[in-house]
């Protein structure tokens, strides 16, 4: 519980689940998925090998993300033999549900979302109670890195379990002849950083972390049109949110060659990876 729910389609905590639930699922376990009824329009009994359990009245995210996990918990008090939670939203609801449900609880607590600079004070303290209260109700703790690890060591004086996030969905079949045109392709990558500003986009970034990156970068390229020279690699066809960010920079490209009688300056190359 805790996340949008499955099929993925929002960030990295579905994708581990869907993950969880698919090859990787024990075949003698079952699994449950709580997945919130206003993100999915069509609604699932089961996938892959889990059976879905729908939320309704709350998206999982946001605000909204605190009263939904709470009801999540409350449709957990029976029925299961092992509680996994993704992130602390319902944190401050972890004691009460700890007094209802006796039986083995997980929590993942992500990353540490009450040092990022956009929320308020009120917001900081919120999510570093709820930040507690998870840590100190869980049986076991689990950290997708070591420095949030030594973190939850050091803070609050508990082991923690490392499970970091896998990259085998990333795995391709690659031969040699492409190989070498890698090694070269990075070889220019290397000569273009000390004379360009060269980036290269991963096609495979997912969630709204990698959607403000690429509004970040295209923002940068476009304040910049005229006076420094970019170069992108991508795979422009295999991505719809790469291939937005190559229109946006060429449209205010061609805006500013119109008004100034110049040549583009943002190179693009095709990444087939």
């Amino acid at each position: 519980m805790g996340t949008q729910g499955v099929p993925a389609k929002y960030g990295g905590f579905e994708t581990l689940v869907e993950n969880i639930i698919g090859e990787n699922g024990a075949p003698d376990i079952e699994y449950t998925v709580f997945c919130s009824a206003k993100d999915y329009e069509t609604k699932r009994a089961g996938y892959k090998r889990a059976r879905l359990k729908y939320i309704s009245l709350f998206h999982a995210n946001g605000m909204q993300s605190i009263p939904y996990d709470i009801l999540s918990m409350l449709h957990c008090v029976r029925g299961f033999d092992t509680v996994v939670v993704l992130g602390v939203s319902g944190g401050w609801f972890l004691p009460v549900f700890r007094l209802l449900y006796r039986k083995k609880l997980i929590v993942n607590i992500d990353g540490l979302e009450h040092k990022r600079a956009k929320w308020g004070r009120f917001a900081k303290w919120f999510l570093r109670t709820s930040e507690a209260m998870a840590v100190r109700a869980a049986d076991i703790v689990i950290a997708d890195n070591q420095c949030i690890q030594e973190y939850v060591a050091l803070t609050y004086h508990k082991d923690s379990v490392m499970v970091a996030y896998g990259g085998d969905h990333a795995i391709r079949n690659v031969s040699e002849t492409r190989q070498d045109e890698i090694v070269t392709l990075s070889d220019m990558m290397c000569a273009w950083k000390s004379e360009y500003n060269a980036c290269h986009l991963p096609p495979y970034a997912l969630g709204r972390m990698m959607t403000r990156f690429y509004t970040s970068l295209t923002k940068v390229a476009v304040d910049n049109v005229g006076q420094m020279m970019n170069v992108m690699v991508a795979n422009f066809f295999n991505s719809c949110l790469i291939e937005e960010t190559r229109i946006r920079i060429h449209a205010a490209e061609q805006d500013f060659i119109n008004n100034n009688n110049l040549r583009s300056d943002t190179r693009f190359f095709k990444d087939n990876l």
